[in-house]
């Protein structure tokens, strides 16, 4: 296994997530969800100003790079209401899937909200995403609902939330 390092992003990182993010959506989802709605939510979800904002809130993005080179990134932040984390991102480039990248990003997650003394840690996931549903029941994560929110463009985002238990 190669060496794993979660370098947190900066906005000198933009370029890297936003073709990170490309890479990764456009490899996965074709199948789960239509090309027309990819793009239009890597330009919603990943522009300048969205991630930057994010930044300015304390959501946290970590670049993860392996063996120096970047191979993927999460983003998280503390849901303070709820008692949780909440893991908005986690993209692994597909040539890095099954190699433990994945469980690794979650158990960094998971450390934070012990750290934090929260509750679970919490993600939305398509219903489509059979893989990644998978990967997550198996670091423990079980659905907790099932909800369709609308995204714009008349897409809509139709997810399972899910959650690890910490307590």
């Amino acid at each position: 296994m190669a060496t794993l390092a979660f370098r947190p992003a900066t906005l000198a990182d933009l370029p890297l997530l936003q073709r990170l993010a490309r890479e990764t959506w456009h490899a996965h989802y074709p199948g789960i969800i239509s090309l027309e709605q990819i793009d239009y939510m890597l330009e919603r979800m990943y522009g300048d100003t969205t991630i930057a904002n994010e930044l300015a809130r304390g959501v946290a993005w970590d670049v993860i790079h392996a063996d120096g080179e970047p191979i993927g990134f999460l983003s998280h932040s503390h849901d303070h209401a709820h008692h949780r984390v909440n893991l908005h991102k986690l993209y692994v480039l597909p040539a890095w899937h099954g190699t433990g990248v994945g469980k690794a990003g979650i158990l960094r997650v998971r450390q934070y909200a012990i750290a934090l003394h929260a509750s679970t840690v919490s993600l939305y996931v398509n219903k489509k995403n059979t893989k990644a549903i998978r990967a997550y029941e198996r670091a423990g994560f079980q659905v907790a609902e099932s909800v369709v929110n609308e995204f714009g463009a008349g897409f809509v985002m139709d997810d399972h939330r899910m959650e690890l238990r910490i307590y």
